[in-house]
């Protein structure tokens, strides 16, 4: 939808609008896919994206960087390892079909073998509580600061799961 300045997409040649339809040679099917495939990528690799451009297929290498914090261009906020969470806005809300009534943090992100894929949260869970704490916002979360350890409270298709966010 919109590539972020200065960003290793901006770098490698992408522009808005293109449409992503292979990553490392393997097909992409949905969006939350692509990000934890790049997730999984070590800084400094490049990986090479097939993609659809007025019509045509071409191919561009994207040169993956560090974020330096844990804000990404997209606005998301990685929550603990490899858990990555993203506001919920009326365009979200949308297209996935979550009513105004429920509250949180959507999961759009979570990187194979990191904490959050052992602890079991899955891309689309809505983190709606941390311990006693309601969470409407990425602010509510980085507020808490460290939550290793805390209880977390996920909204999982109208079902609410509460995980541990500890390796033990």
């Amino acid at each position: 939808m919109d590539v972020a300045k200065n960003s290793p997409a901006e770098k490698g040649g992408l522009k808005r609008g293109d449409l992503i339809i292979s990553a490392g040679g393997k097909e992409i099917a949905s969006s939350s896919e692509l990000k934890n495939i790049i997730g999984s990528l070590t800084p400094g690799n490049e990986i090479k994206l097939g993609v659809i451009r007025d019509k045509k297929q071409i191919e561009v290498s994207i040169k993956i960087e560090k974020m330096d914090a844990k804000m990404t261009q997209s606005g998301e906020f990685e929550l603990i390892d490899g858990l990555s969470v993203a506001t919920l806005s009326e365009d979200i809300r949308k297209k996935q079909g979550i009513p105004a009534t429920i509250k949180g943090l959507l999961v759009s992100g979570v990187k194979e073998g990191s904490l959050a894929s052992k602890l079991g949260f899955l891309v689309g869970d809505i983190i709606v509580q941390i311990e006693n704490r309601e969470i409407t916002s990425i602010e509510d979360a980085k507020s808490l600061g460290n939550i290793e350890g805390k209880r977390v409270f996920v909204n999982r298709r109208g079902t609410i799961l509460m995980m541990i966010t500890s390796e033990n």
